[in-house]
């Protein structure tokens, strides 16, 4: 099976433990075999080059959000509101939130310069995932290929990092519509980024884990599964994790 592992957005890494290096090595372990694919912001690039000088990587100009994702007209989840307010209740946090599609397109802008027609199935991974040691991802690579389904990965309960376990829908009905988005495995011929751009330029484009249900789930059926445990961004994983 051909695949290829994507690694997109911001560079960096937020826990005083985390490695880029160490990630990046990691993941090459899980993703054996696999062909990967490297990119960031301008701004990163001289960060990029001094971790990793012998690595090709494709740089963009990071976008300047044409509107809030949380404070927009449409609604294409029922679970909307839901996840607007708890953004709003947070007022420090609105500045953040505002970029939350921005992860969505720069995985579309290095979709763009890879020939999908060469590949199975997509990984899109980040710079600062933090693996648990047990990983196996190769179950899920199979199911993606096999049933043409997106697979989300995180892990929402700090203390559960080492428990995977799945989401209930009838008991997480959010998550019908919510794609966990630290990991992400897909065929590689149901992203179309044409798609992706149409949302965001008509403001119709969610935020993180509901633009993932819009671009990867949504179009085929809402068929996705969501998996919790074996990977985080590595501020989210407790020290006692990182270090064993």
């Amino acid at each position: 099976m051909r695949v290829a592992v994507v690694l997109s957005g911001a560079f960096v890494s937020r826990h005083p433990l985390g490695d880029i290096k160490h990630s990046n090595l990691r993941q090459r372990q899980l993703f054996t075999g696999a062909d990967f694919y490297y990119s960031t912001w301008n701004s990163f690039k001289s960060q990029f080059e001094e971790k990793f000088p012998n690595y090709d990587c494709s740089y963009f100009e990071e976008p300047t959000p044409k509107y809030h994702p949380y404070q927009m007209e449409h609604i294409a989840s029922p679970h909307y509101e839901e996840t607007r307010q708890f953004i709003l209740r947070q007022p420090n946090r609105m500045e953040w939130a505002r970029h939350h599609t921005k992860q969505h397109l720069a995985y579309a802008l290095m979709l763009d310069k890879i020939d999908l027609s060469c590949y199975d199935v997509i990984v899109r991974a980040r710079y600062d995932n933090w693996f648990h040691k047990d990983a196996d991802f190769t179950p899920y690579v199979e199911d993606c290929f096999e049933n043409k389904r997106a697979i989300g990965f995180a892990v929402t309960i700090k203390e559960k990092f080492d428990t995977v376990y799945e989401s209930n829908f009838s008991k997480t009905p959010k998550h019908k519509n919510w794609m966990l988005d630290q990991l992400i495995i897909h065929r590689a011929d149901m992203v179309d980024t044409s798609h992706i751009y149409s949302l965001y330029e008509n403001k119709k484009l969610h935020a993180a884990e509901m633009g993932w249900w819009q671009i990867l789930s949504e179009p085929w059926g809402n068929n996705h599964r969501n998996i919790h445990g074996m990977v985080n961004h590595d501020k989210n994983v407790l020290d006692r994790f990182m270090i064993r």
